[in-house]
């Protein structure tokens, strides 16, 4: 569908299909073309993580649900140093899908040929990518801290609303501002685009992100963290499903990394109108021109009726 000028040889004779000698991002997305797996690699991350932060959480004996500042656990068990390592490791984890998402926003495809929406969802969806990633760094830095410098003063001083509660508070309010942009992005992206998974699932995501983003938000002020992680979970289940659907209709019409959207369709029209010139030497076309063997055929017909009337 679309063309390399280089390919082509439309410009300097260089080689073609520049590019590395590796597909570092093919490689480590287990794709090729660089977008193959982003977003559903991405999105299955971060519900592999979630899934795990309340399987360890449960494991040592939690109360209800996970919530991120661990007040549903004995003070034994928020001291075991496997259980903060476990804890760094999924929010880890997490942070390396929002860095997937980031790359899927970074190349994919959303120039003047698409919708308008479209357009804006991907603006928006680069925005709420950073601030996830952004957001991911900082738990995880705040659970390798705990997993270094834990103790139980230091965690009174934290329910206490120390300066590490300002830090915890500040991340999951960026948290959910980019829940509330992914559900804008999301739903852009899916139902101004050309072909799409279904408006179902635009609506779906939209309302699990818009919903989860505003618990997260409002638990902030009476401390019922866990009732958010709930609707996050199951907002990432929502992308996750619409994402092994709408990611193959996207590389499906998407150029690949050593291609551009901008066509040899400029140069072909030109060459096919120059040979449909009657004036055009038909030795160097190898066959008759359209416009030729119509004035041949026309040249036959005025000497057969002059040969009549003569």
């Amino acid at each position: 569908m679309w063309y390399s000028t280089r390919q082509e040889g439309f410009d300097d004779p260089r080689p073609s299909l520049r590019g590395p000698c590796v597909d570092l991002p093919g490689f480590l997305c287990c794709g090729a073309s660089g977008n193959s797996y982003f977003l559903r690699g991405g999105s299955l991350l971060q519900v592999l993580s979630l899934s795990g932060l309340f399987v360890s959480y449960w494991t040592f004996g939690g109360s209800g649900l996970f919530g991120y500042e661990l007040e549903g656990l004995s003070e034994e068990a928020r001291a075991s140093h496997s259980f903060q390592i476990a804890m760094a490791v999924w929010s880890g984890l997490y942070m390396i899908g929002a860095a997937y998402l980031v790359c899927f926003q970074a190349i994919l495809a959303d120039d003047a040929c698409w919708a308008r929406g479209y357009r804006a969802g991907s603006k928006i969806l680069r925005l709420a990518t950073f601030l996830d990633l952004l957001s991911s760094i900082m738990q995880f830095i705040f659970y390798l801290y705990i997993a270094k410098f834990y103790s139980a003063k230091w965690y009174a001083h934290f329910l206490e609303g120390g300066s590490e509660r300002i830090f915890f508070s500040y991340i999951r309010c960026m948290h959910s501002v980019a829940l509330l942009l992914y559900a804008c992005a999301y739903y852009l992206l899916e139902v101004y685009h050309d072909e799409g998974a279904g408006d179902l699932h635009a609506y779906i995501n939209a309302s699990l992100f818009a919903l989860a983003g505003t618990v997260e938000f409002f638990v902030l002020f009476c401390g019922l963290s866990g009732l958010a992680t709930i609707f996050i979970w199951l907002a990432l289940v929502a992308v996750t499903t619409w994402a092994f659907f709408f990611e193959p209709e996207v590389n499906e019409v998407s150029p690949s990394m050593h291609e551009t959207e901008l066509t040899n369709d400029v140069e072909q029209q030109v060459e096919k109108f120059a040979r449909m010139s009657p004036y055009y030497p038909a030795e160097e076309t190898g066959a008759s021109a359209p416009l030729t063997a119509a004035g041949s055929m026309v040249m036959g017909g005025m000497k057969s009726q002059t040969s009549m009337l003569a």
